[in-house]
């Protein structure tokens, strides 16, 4: 008797209208990864630009540029979806969060990972070592708006710490 597929077919109905729905409530949070994997395409152009202007070899492949990308989005709707699971498995049935929730955590992973994806090659682009770099020029720049001799004292504090 093949009573156990129809079964198997109507779970994996009632799973994949449910999970629908979650990533139909998500839509501007996946609009939102798609905006930061489009920053972080555009990134990661300007690194590759930057390494050629400065000769070091470094090919840009468009076909794999944009699998890389549409994987991304795969890989942004999968985190939702394990979200959606985890959400009706574990969080509804212990009143922390519903699905919908959990489906817009796991996307987060995805976004964060985004972030600072687009953080290392901005770090490449401006020549900043590292992210640190960058908040200490900032900080140089916030002060130097108040006091010009602040701001160089500070600097040199900041070159001096690195120097050690």
């Amino acid at each position: 008797m093949k009573t156990g597929s129809i079964g198997t077919a109507t779970i994996w109905f009632t799973f994949s209208s449910e999970a629908i729905a979650a990533i139909y409530d998500c839509r501007w949070l996946i609009m939102l990864c798609f905006i930061m994997m489009i920053v972080d395409l555009w990134w990661a152009y300007s690194e590759h630009m930057y390494k050629q202007a400065h000769e070091q070899q470094d090919i840009w492949r468009k076909s794999r540029a944009i699998r890389r990308t549409a994987m991304k989005f795969v890989d942004y709707l999968t985190l939702m979806v394990v979200g959606v699971v985890l959400g009706l498995a574990v969080t509804e049935p212990l009143g922390i969060c519903d699905h919908v929730t959990s489906a817009a955590c796991g996307g987060l992973i995805g976004f964060t990972a985004d972030i600072f994806s687009v953080v290392g090659h901005i770090c490449v682009v401006k020549e900043w070592r590292t992210p640190t770099a960058f908040m200490k020029k900032f900080m140089v720049a916030l002060v130097r708006t108040k006091s010009n001799d602040i701001a160089e004292a500070l600097d040199e504090t900041l070159n001096n710490k690195e120097e050690q």
